[in-house]
C-alpha cells in the first residue's frame, strides 16, 4: 500500500470492478488507449502518480520513467509539467495510431528522469 496525505493506494480488487466499470467513461478515456467503462477525482491525478514514482525510486532503485500522453490531452499533459519539479523530462517520438475500436491517437513519449542523476 502506498500512503499520501488524502490517498490510499492499494492493489485492485475484484470487489472494485463494478465501481470501476461503471466509472471510466467517454470522456475520460477519449485520449487514451483503451475504450470506457473510471472517472478519477480531480486533483488527485499528481499526487497519486508522484508517491507512486517515488515510491519505485525509493523501494526499486528506479531513476526513469516513461510518460506518454495524447498532445490534446491537456490534463496529461499539465500533469507531465507539473512532474518537472522532481524529473527532467525529455521529448520522445509522436506516434499516430488507430485503435482496434477506431480511436484516432497522437501519442506522445517522454522519459522523466530523477533530477539530480
Amino acid at each position: 500500500m502506498i500512503q499520501t496525505k488524502r490517498l490510499q493506494i492499494v492493489p485492485f480488487e475484484m470487489k472494485f470492478l463494478k465501481d470501476y466499470c461503471e466509472g471510466f467513461n467517454t470522456e475520460i478515456a477519449k485520449y487514451q488507449w483503451p475504450d470506457p467503462f473510471e472517472t478519477p477525482e480531480k486533483g488527485y491525478a499528481y499526487e497519486a502518480l508522484s508517491e507512486v514514482l517515488a515510491y519505485a525510486c525509493r523501494n526499486y532503485h528506479k531513476e526513469a520513467f516513461f510518460y506518454e500522453a495524447d498532445i490534446r490531452n491537456e490534463g496529461s499533459t499539465k500533469l507531465l509539467h507539473k512532474l518537472g519539479e522532481h524529473f527532467d523530462i525529455l521529448k520522445r517520438d509522436l506516434d499516430e495510431l488507430t485503435t482496434d475500436s477506431g480511436k484516432e491517437l497522437k501519442l506522445q513519449g517522454y522519459v522523466l528522469k530523477v533530477k539530480g542523476l
